[in-house]
């Protein structure tokens, strides 16, 4: 499925949403006349929708979407006249052009103009035709999430509103980088590189855990690295908030999008609440993908529903493993396509042995403990997952390993190499 349909797919599916019997019939007739099988695609996912009882926790079904964020790279994908109109005014701010769309909203470079200082900025409005109740009361809910947040390494509300014709829009910081893996492998970061440029995008997460909201949409196109090597976590738009007098484990806030099945938990994709737990495994995910250049399943195909179902049913092998051989298709997303395929080059580990060995053993142990099926195996927080992957850096025993005194002193031994060396000498004369 390209961009483009997918977009489409996603537009109608928003719209049918609030359609009910003939209307909803006579709405998909005109809107899929000249594509049956696009119309057979929006009724199936409205079935999972009214199977699941609610949007939100339904399965997560939707294809990886290009660009920054939650947005579609292609501006055209729907015909909106409105996305080609540069000079307009929202607010304080002027629009340059736009840069990325999703299912009811759309993301536009913007600068300051009303004189008062320079500054590049990224806003986001609902589409025209998308402004029912529930949309602008979830727009709101995620414009009032980012502005609770306040972290380095999390893209920031800068200000907020409403259109002259009343639609609702926020302005965040603008970032300009590249998605996490396609940073790492330009600049053919090292492995201990990626995992300490990981741990701070780990960080962003737990702060946000912290706060009590769980991002549920974590994947390399919502980490964007600027070209000083500053991670920045972005789209906050099918967040939760935990309610600790609530008798469930989350409730919803914000978001009408679907979910990303390469990058969604187990639990997620068959319509469960999402939890800490949740952010760990897609963490786990971005991980994975960040060490090995691929996706930790092998689907069938890249239909939503072929990875919906191996992130349900498959175990992904070891990343030590994964790098020895060629990765098929389905593996690597299409974003990827042209980039460093050797990973020994890509990580600058000389050898594909090389990197094998700087993966066996604490590394497989941690990515695969983050991306256990059940949430009760997994780490039970993101603070967990940081702690083992700093004590891997620091040479020490982690915590997702079997801590036998064999392991303990193997440890001990890469940790203090120089000092034993030097002592076995001097008992040596």
């Amino acid at each position: 499925m390209t961009d483009e349909r997918w977009a489409r797919l996603n537009e109608l599916f928003h719209a049918a949403l609030d359609l009910h019997g003939v209307a909803r019939e006579r709405y998909l007739a005109a809107g899929c006349a000249a594509d049956p099988a696009l119309r057979g695609e929006v009724e199936r996912l409205l079935a999972a929708h009214e199977r699941a009882g609610g949007f939100i926790e339904q399965p997560a079904i939707a294809m990886p979407l290009a660009g920054a964020g939650d947005v579609c790279a292609d501006p055209a994908a729907d015909g909106d006249a409105e996305s080609v109109l540069p000079g307009r005014r929202v607010g304080a701010y002027s629009i340059v052009r736009e840069i990325g769309r999703g299912g009811m909203g759309a993301v536009y470079l913007a600068e300051r103009a009303d004189g008062q200082f320079e500054q590049r900025v990224a806003v986001k409005l609902i589409k025209r035709g998308m402004d029912s109740d529930l949309v602008l009361r979830q727009f709101r809910g995620e414009r009032q999430i980012l502005a609770s947040l306040e972290h380095a390494d999390i893209a920031r509300l800068l200000d907020g509103g409403t259109t002259d014709d009343g639609r609702p829009y926020f302005v965040m910081e603008y970032v300009d980088g590249q998605p996490i893996d396609l940073y790492a492998d330009a600049r053919r970061l090292t492995v201990r590189e990626r995992l300490r440029l990981f741990l701070r995008v780990a960080g962003a997460v737990e702060y946000a855990h912290r706060h009590r909201v769980i991002h549920r949409d974590i994947k390399p196109v919502n980490i964007l690295v600027t070209a000083d090597g500053a991670p920045k976590l972005l789209d906050f738009g099918i967040a939760k908030v935990l309610h600790p007098e609530s008798d469930e484990p989350t409730s919803s806030v914000t978001g009408l999008r679907l979910l990303t099945p390469e990058y969604a938990s187990p639990e997620q994709v068959d319509g469960a609440h999402a939890t800490e737990a949740s952010d760990v495994y897609s963490l786990g995910v971005v991980l994975y993908e960040l060490l090995t250049g691929r996706s930790p399943y092998r689907p069938r195909s890249r239909d939503p529903l072929d990875v919906a179902e191996a992130v349900r049913t498959t175990d992904p092998e070891r990343p030590s493993t994964a790098v020895t051989r060629p990765a098929d298709g389905a593996q690597v997303p299409p974003r990827r396509r042209g980039v460093e395929r050797d990973r020994a080059v890509a990580t600058g580990a000389e050898t594909t042995d090389r990197l094998r060995r700087q993966l066996r053993g604490d590394l497989d142990t941690i990515v695969l403990t983050a991306l256990r099926k059940e949430p009760a195996r997994r780490y039970p927080t993101v603070a967990l997952f940081m702690e083992d992957l700093q004590r891997h850096l620091d040479g020490l025993p982690v915590r997702a390993r079997r801590d036998g005194a064999a392991y303990r002193l193997a440890k001990f031994a890469r940790r203090n190499r120089g000092p034993l060396l030097a002592a076995t000498g001097a008992g040596a004369l």
